[in-house]
Protein backbone atom coordinates (compact mmCIF):
# COMPACT_ATOMS: atom_id res chain seq x y z
CA UNK A 1 0.00 0.00 0.00
CA UNK A 2 1.54 3.68 -0.92
CA UNK A 3 1.86 6.14 1.85
CA UNK A 4 1.60 9.62 1.48
CA UNK A 5 3.92 11.06 3.34
CA UNK A 6 6.75 9.73 5.65
CA UNK A 7 5.23 11.89 8.65
CA UNK A 8 1.99 9.15 8.66
CA UNK A 9 4.18 6.50 8.57
CA UNK A 10 5.90 8.13 11.38
CA UNK A 11 2.42 8.78 13.10
CA UNK A 12 1.26 5.42 12.11
CA UNK A 13 0.17 2.87 15.82
CA UNK A 14 1.14 0.29 15.73
CA UNK A 15 4.10 0.72 13.58
CA UNK A 16 3.83 -1.02 9.48
CA UNK A 17 4.85 -4.55 9.40
CA UNK A 18 6.98 -3.94 6.55
CA UNK A 19 8.29 -0.55 4.92
CA UNK A 20 9.57 -0.14 1.25
CA UNK A 21 11.52 2.75 0.82
CA UNK A 22 12.89 3.47 -3.09
CA UNK A 23 13.42 6.63 -5.77
CA UNK A 24 15.82 8.39 -7.40
CA UNK A 25 16.36 10.91 -4.64
CA UNK A 26 19.20 9.16 -2.68
CA UNK A 27 19.38 12.47 -0.11
CA UNK A 28 15.58 12.38 0.66
CA UNK A 29 15.64 8.30 0.81
CA UNK A 30 18.63 7.96 2.81
CA UNK A 31 17.11 10.99 5.54
CA UNK A 32 13.72 9.13 5.40
CA UNK A 33 15.22 6.02 6.17
CA UNK A 34 16.91 7.50 9.77
CA UNK A 35 14.30 9.61 10.43
CA UNK A 36 12.32 5.94 10.33
CA UNK A 37 14.94 4.04 12.28
CA UNK A 38 14.92 6.61 14.91
CA UNK A 39 11.43 7.20 15.38
CA UNK A 40 10.75 3.04 15.14
CA UNK A 41 13.51 2.63 17.79
CA UNK A 42 11.72 4.86 19.96
CA UNK A 43 8.38 2.43 19.90
CA UNK A 44 8.84 -0.16 22.74
CA UNK A 45 12.36 -1.07 20.80
CA UNK A 46 15.30 -2.20 22.91
CA UNK A 47 18.37 -2.11 21.47
CA UNK A 48 18.73 -5.74 21.94
CA UNK A 49 16.15 -6.05 19.21
CA UNK A 50 17.64 -3.69 16.33
CA UNK A 51 19.24 -5.09 13.24
CA UNK A 52 20.73 -3.02 11.09
CA UNK A 53 22.16 -4.75 7.77
CA UNK A 54 23.64 -3.83 4.37
CA UNK A 55 22.07 -6.70 1.85
CA UNK A 56 25.40 -7.14 0.32
CA UNK A 57 26.63 -9.19 3.02
CA UNK A 58 23.51 -10.67 3.99
CA UNK A 59 20.74 -13.10 2.07
CA UNK A 60 17.21 -12.98 2.10
CA UNK A 61 16.66 -16.28 4.11
CA UNK A 62 19.03 -14.69 6.70
CA UNK A 63 16.37 -11.44 6.63
CA UNK A 64 13.40 -13.43 7.23
CA UNK A 65 14.98 -15.37 10.30
CA UNK A 66 15.60 -12.21 11.85
CA UNK A 67 12.47 -10.36 10.84
CA UNK A 68 10.65 -13.76 12.37
CA UNK A 69 12.97 -13.93 15.58
CA UNK A 70 10.69 -12.72 18.63
CA UNK A 71 12.11 -9.76 20.77
CA UNK A 72 14.32 -10.35 23.65
CA UNK A 73 13.45 -7.06 26.03
CA UNK A 74 11.21 -5.22 23.99
CA UNK A 75 7.36 -5.73 22.77
CA UNK A 76 8.87 -4.85 19.21
CA UNK A 77 11.29 -5.82 17.16
CA UNK A 78 13.15 -3.91 14.10
CA UNK A 79 15.03 -5.18 11.18
CA UNK A 80 16.39 -2.57 8.34
CA UNK A 81 18.30 -3.31 5.77
CA UNK A 82 19.94 -0.90 3.14
CA UNK A 83 20.77 -2.23 -0.42
CA UNK A 84 17.93 -4.68 -0.14
CA UNK A 85 18.48 -5.65 -3.62
CA UNK A 86 21.66 -7.05 -3.19
CA UNK A 87 19.84 -9.95 -0.92
CA UNK A 88 17.77 -11.21 -3.44
CA UNK A 89 18.49 -14.14 -4.94
CA UNK A 90 18.23 -15.04 -8.67
CA UNK A 91 15.58 -17.88 -8.64
CA UNK A 92 12.78 -18.31 -11.04
CA UNK A 93 9.87 -16.22 -10.38
CA UNK A 94 7.72 -19.41 -9.15
CA UNK A 95 10.44 -20.89 -6.71
CA UNK A 96 10.97 -17.12 -5.51
CA UNK A 97 7.03 -16.62 -4.38
CA UNK A 98 7.10 -19.57 -2.63
CA UNK A 99 10.61 -18.99 -0.71
CA UNK A 100 10.96 -17.98 2.72
CA UNK A 101 10.74 -14.46 1.40
CA UNK A 102 7.62 -14.70 -0.71
CA UNK A 103 5.97 -16.31 2.34
CA UNK A 104 6.96 -13.43 4.82
CA UNK A 105 5.69 -11.09 2.77
CA UNK A 106 2.47 -12.43 2.17
CA UNK A 107 1.96 -13.02 6.26
CA UNK A 108 5.09 -10.67 8.00
CA UNK A 109 5.68 -10.85 11.68
CA UNK A 110 3.10 -8.55 13.74
CA UNK A 111 6.03 -8.07 16.24
CA UNK A 112 8.32 -7.03 13.69
CA UNK A 113 8.80 -3.64 11.35
CA UNK A 114 10.80 -4.82 8.45
CA UNK A 115 12.34 -1.62 6.54
CA UNK A 116 13.78 -2.71 3.34
CA UNK A 117 15.25 0.19 1.09
CA UNK A 118 16.91 0.30 -2.68
CA UNK A 119 19.92 1.47 -3.97
CA UNK A 120 19.58 4.46 -6.11
CA UNK A 121 20.36 3.72 -9.89
CA UNK A 122 20.02 -0.50 -9.27
CA UNK A 123 17.82 -1.93 -12.05
CA UNK A 124 14.99 -2.73 -9.49
CA UNK A 125 14.67 1.06 -8.34
CA UNK A 126 14.70 1.83 -12.19
CA UNK A 127 12.24 -0.48 -13.06
CA UNK A 128 9.62 0.86 -10.19
CA UNK A 129 10.59 4.40 -11.18
CA UNK A 130 6.95 6.63 -11.60
CA UNK A 131 5.01 3.86 -9.57
CA UNK A 132 3.83 6.34 -7.01
CA UNK A 133 1.16 7.76 -10.13
CA UNK A 134 -0.68 4.85 -9.21
CA UNK A 135 -2.67 7.19 -6.63
CA UNK A 136 -3.09 9.59 -9.88
CA UNK A 137 -5.93 9.06 -12.50
CA UNK A 138 -6.00 8.78 -16.45
CA UNK A 139 -2.51 7.60 -18.32
CA UNK A 140 0.12 7.71 -15.97
CA UNK A 141 -2.45 5.48 -13.59
CA UNK A 142 -2.44 2.83 -15.89
CA UNK A 143 1.23 2.78 -16.59
CA UNK A 144 1.85 2.40 -13.45
CA UNK A 145 -0.87 -0.46 -13.36
CA UNK A 146 0.95 -1.90 -16.23
CA UNK A 147 4.46 -1.47 -14.59
CA UNK A 148 3.92 -2.99 -11.47
CA UNK A 149 1.81 -6.14 -12.90
CA UNK A 150 5.81 -6.56 -14.99
CA UNK A 151 7.64 -6.21 -11.89
CA UNK A 152 9.53 -9.43 -10.67
CA UNK A 153 9.83 -11.02 -7.53
CA UNK A 154 10.46 -9.77 -4.83
CA UNK A 155 9.02 -6.09 -6.03
CA UNK A 156 5.73 -6.62 -7.31
CA UNK A 157 5.13 -8.35 -3.99
CA UNK A 158 6.23 -6.03 -1.76
CA UNK A 159 4.47 -3.00 -3.73
CA UNK A 160 1.23 -5.10 -3.25
CA UNK A 161 1.65 -5.83 0.37
CA UNK A 162 3.80 -3.55 2.28
CA UNK A 163 3.71 -0.15 2.84
CA UNK A 164 5.81 2.02 0.50
CA UNK A 165 7.35 5.53 -0.53
CA UNK A 166 8.33 6.25 -3.39
CA UNK A 167 11.20 9.35 -3.68
CA UNK A 168 11.20 10.76 -7.36
CA UNK A 169 13.67 13.16 -8.38
CA UNK A 170 12.35 16.33 -7.07
CA UNK A 171 11.50 18.81 -10.65
CA UNK A 172 13.58 22.16 -10.91
CA UNK A 173 10.23 23.87 -10.10
CA UNK A 174 9.94 22.68 -6.85
CA UNK A 175 13.29 23.52 -4.93
CA UNK A 176 12.47 26.74 -3.55
CA UNK A 177 9.64 25.47 -2.14
CA UNK A 178 11.08 22.24 -0.64
CA UNK A 179 14.30 25.06 0.86
CA UNK A 180 11.11 27.15 2.34
CA UNK A 181 9.53 24.27 3.90
CA UNK A 182 12.88 22.82 5.18
CA UNK A 183 13.78 26.29 7.04
CA UNK A 184 10.06 26.51 8.19
CA UNK A 185 10.47 22.90 10.02
CA UNK A 186 12.79 25.08 11.68
CA UNK A 187 10.88 27.46 12.50
CA UNK A 188 12.36 30.21 10.50
CA UNK A 189 11.72 31.64 7.50
CA UNK A 190 13.89 32.57 4.38
CA UNK A 191 13.24 35.30 2.04
CA UNK A 192 12.65 34.22 -1.85
CA UNK A 193 15.93 36.20 -2.92
CA UNK A 194 17.82 34.08 -0.44
CA UNK A 195 16.49 30.68 -1.42
CA UNK A 196 17.42 31.14 -5.11
CA UNK A 197 21.02 32.17 -4.25
CA UNK A 198 21.08 28.99 -2.82
CA UNK A 199 19.79 27.19 -5.75
CA UNK A 200 22.05 29.28 -7.66
CA UNK A 201 25.40 28.21 -5.73
CA UNK A 202 24.40 24.76 -5.22
CA UNK A 203 22.51 23.60 -8.25
CA UNK A 204 19.86 21.19 -8.22
CA UNK A 205 21.73 18.83 -5.65
CA UNK A 206 19.45 18.42 -2.51
CA UNK A 207 22.36 17.51 -0.05
CA UNK A 208 24.52 20.35 -0.83
CA UNK A 209 21.00 22.50 -0.57
CA UNK A 210 20.23 20.77 2.92
CA UNK A 211 23.81 21.22 4.04
CA UNK A 212 23.80 25.34 3.01
CA UNK A 213 20.40 25.61 4.35
CA UNK A 214 21.97 23.70 7.76
CA UNK A 215 24.42 26.33 8.08
CA UNK A 216 22.42 29.09 7.45
CA UNK A 217 20.06 28.23 10.11
CA UNK A 218 22.52 28.19 12.32
CA UNK A 219 24.00 31.06 11.25
CA UNK A 220 21.55 33.57 12.04
CA UNK A 221 20.59 31.94 15.44
CA UNK A 222 17.62 33.99 17.17
CA UNK A 223 16.84 36.30 14.24
CA UNK A 224 13.46 34.69 12.73
CA UNK A 225 14.43 34.92 9.08
CA UNK A 226 17.24 34.12 6.26
CA UNK A 227 17.82 37.08 3.94
CA UNK A 228 19.85 37.47 1.22
CA UNK A 229 22.49 39.14 3.11
CA UNK A 230 22.77 35.76 5.21
CA UNK A 231 23.02 33.95 2.44
CA UNK A 232 25.72 35.80 1.00
CA UNK A 233 27.67 35.97 3.82
CA UNK A 234 27.89 31.97 4.62
CA UNK A 235 28.91 31.59 1.32
CA UNK A 236 31.60 33.70 1.55
CA UNK A 237 30.26 36.35 -1.79
CA UNK A 238 30.26 39.91 -1.95
CA UNK A 239 26.71 41.82 -1.78
CA UNK A 240 27.24 43.34 -5.27
CA UNK A 241 29.37 41.02 -6.88
CA UNK A 242 27.50 37.71 -7.17
CA UNK A 243 25.96 35.31 -9.95
CA UNK A 244 22.76 36.54 -8.78
CA UNK A 245 23.30 39.91 -9.32
CA UNK A 246 24.83 39.53 -12.53
CA UNK A 247 22.10 37.56 -14.05
CA UNK A 248 20.10 40.83 -13.07
CA UNK A 249 22.33 42.85 -14.98
CA UNK A 250 21.95 41.04 -18.06
CA UNK A 251 18.44 40.45 -17.48
CA UNK A 252 18.21 44.36 -17.01
CA UNK A 253 20.81 44.94 -20.46
CA UNK A 254 22.94 46.85 -18.04
CA UNK A 255 25.84 45.94 -20.14
CA UNK A 256 28.49 48.00 -18.31
CA UNK A 257 27.26 46.91 -14.81
CA UNK A 258 27.24 43.33 -16.17
CA UNK A 259 30.82 43.25 -17.25
CA UNK A 260 32.09 44.90 -13.99
CA UNK A 261 30.33 42.28 -11.75
CA UNK A 262 31.87 39.49 -14.64
CA UNK A 263 35.20 41.07 -13.93
CA UNK A 264 35.06 40.76 -10.34
CA UNK A 265 33.80 37.66 -10.07
CA UNK A 266 36.69 36.45 -11.85
CA UNK A 267 38.97 38.00 -10.27
CA UNK A 268 37.81 36.32 -6.64
CA UNK A 269 37.62 33.33 -7.99
CA UNK A 270 37.29 30.64 -11.02
CA UNK A 271 33.90 30.37 -11.48
CA UNK A 272 33.42 30.20 -15.66
CA UNK A 273 31.32 27.08 -15.44
CA UNK A 274 29.36 28.09 -12.74
CA UNK A 275 28.42 31.75 -14.63
CA UNK A 276 27.88 29.87 -18.01
CA UNK A 277 25.05 27.20 -15.94
CA UNK A 278 23.30 29.69 -14.32
CA UNK A 279 22.79 31.98 -17.20
CA UNK A 280 21.79 28.88 -19.55
CA UNK A 281 19.14 28.22 -16.61
CA UNK A 282 18.10 31.88 -16.10
CA UNK A 283 17.36 31.72 -20.19
CA UNK A 284 15.83 28.38 -20.12
CA UNK A 285 13.28 29.88 -17.62
CA UNK A 286 12.70 33.46 -19.70
CA UNK A 287 11.97 31.15 -22.58
CA UNK A 288 9.78 28.56 -20.77
CA UNK A 289 7.63 31.94 -19.14
CA UNK A 290 7.72 33.60 -22.40
CA UNK A 291 5.25 30.02 -23.74
CA UNK A 292 3.67 30.28 -20.64
CA UNK A 293 2.36 34.17 -20.60
CA UNK A 294 1.27 33.81 -24.53
CA UNK A 295 -1.08 30.70 -22.59
CA UNK A 296 -2.74 33.80 -20.23
CA UNK A 297 -1.50 31.45 -17.37
CA UNK A 298 -1.82 32.98 -13.48
CA UNK A 299 1.39 33.60 -11.78
CA UNK A 300 0.96 30.37 -9.84
CA UNK A 301 0.49 28.02 -13.00
CA UNK A 302 3.25 30.17 -14.55
CA UNK A 303 5.63 29.51 -11.51
CA UNK A 304 5.11 25.88 -11.28
CA UNK A 305 5.82 25.54 -15.49
CA UNK A 306 8.33 27.36 -15.28
CA UNK A 307 10.45 26.80 -12.23
CA UNK A 308 10.33 30.12 -10.78
CA UNK A 309 9.92 31.61 -7.94
CA UNK A 310 5.85 32.86 -7.63
CA UNK A 311 7.84 36.27 -5.96
CA UNK A 312 10.28 37.04 -9.07
CA UNK A 313 7.99 36.31 -11.80
CA UNK A 314 7.03 40.32 -11.95
CA UNK A 315 10.88 40.35 -12.37
CA UNK A 316 10.95 37.82 -14.95
CA UNK A 317 7.98 39.64 -17.14
CA UNK A 318 9.89 42.57 -17.07
CA UNK A 319 12.58 40.85 -18.18
CA UNK A 320 10.68 39.75 -21.18
CA UNK A 321 9.61 43.34 -22.37
CA UNK A 322 13.79 43.73 -23.44
CA UNK A 323 14.05 40.02 -24.64
CA UNK A 324 12.07 38.71 -27.56
CA UNK A 325 12.07 35.00 -28.81
CA UNK A 326 14.68 35.31 -31.29
CA UNK A 327 16.99 37.37 -28.91
CA UNK A 328 16.68 34.50 -26.11
CA UNK A 329 17.59 32.07 -29.23
CA UNK A 330 20.72 34.11 -29.69
CA UNK A 331 21.66 34.41 -25.91
CA UNK A 332 21.04 29.89 -25.52
CA UNK A 333 23.64 29.61 -29.07
CA UNK A 334 25.91 32.67 -27.36
CA UNK A 335 26.42 30.42 -24.37
CA UNK A 336 26.73 26.94 -26.05
CA UNK A 337 29.35 28.58 -27.95
CA UNK A 338 30.97 30.28 -24.43
CA UNK A 339 30.76 26.41 -22.80
CA UNK A 340 32.66 24.75 -26.20
CA UNK A 341 35.35 27.53 -25.97
CA UNK A 342 35.49 26.89 -22.54
CA UNK A 343 36.69 23.42 -22.48
CA UNK A 344 38.37 23.21 -26.08
CA UNK A 345 40.38 26.34 -26.48
CA UNK A 346 43.11 28.52 -25.17
CA UNK A 347 41.35 31.33 -24.64
CA UNK A 348 41.35 33.52 -21.47
CA UNK A 349 38.15 32.50 -19.55
CA UNK A 350 37.28 36.43 -18.54
CA UNK A 351 37.70 37.47 -22.72
CA UNK A 352 35.33 34.32 -23.50
CA UNK A 353 32.65 35.49 -20.96
CA UNK A 354 32.76 38.59 -21.71
CA UNK A 355 32.40 38.54 -25.55
CA UNK A 356 29.49 36.40 -24.83
CA UNK A 357 27.71 38.77 -22.66
CA UNK A 358 28.57 41.39 -25.16
CA UNK A 359 26.87 38.93 -27.35
CA UNK A 360 23.46 38.06 -25.57
CA UNK A 361 22.70 42.26 -24.88
CA UNK A 362 23.77 43.76 -27.98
Amino acid sequence: MQVTSLHALLRSDPPPEIVFLFGEEDFLLEEAYNDLIRSLAKKRVSEFDVDMVDGEETTAENIVSMASAFPMMGDRRLVAVKHFEKSVGGKRAKQAEKSPLGAYITAPAPHTTLVLTLTPGCTANENLKGVSSLSGSGKQAEKAQAKIKKLGFPYKQLVDHAQWIEFPRLPESAIATWITKRVQARAKSISPEAAEFVIARCGTSLREIAQEVDKLVLFVGDAAEVTLDDALTVVGESREYNVFELQKAVGERASAKALTILDRMMRADRQEMLIISMLTRYFLQLWKLLDASSARMSSFDMAKVTGINSYFIPEYMSVLQRYSGPQLDNAFFALRDADRRLKSVGDDPLMILQQTLIRIMS
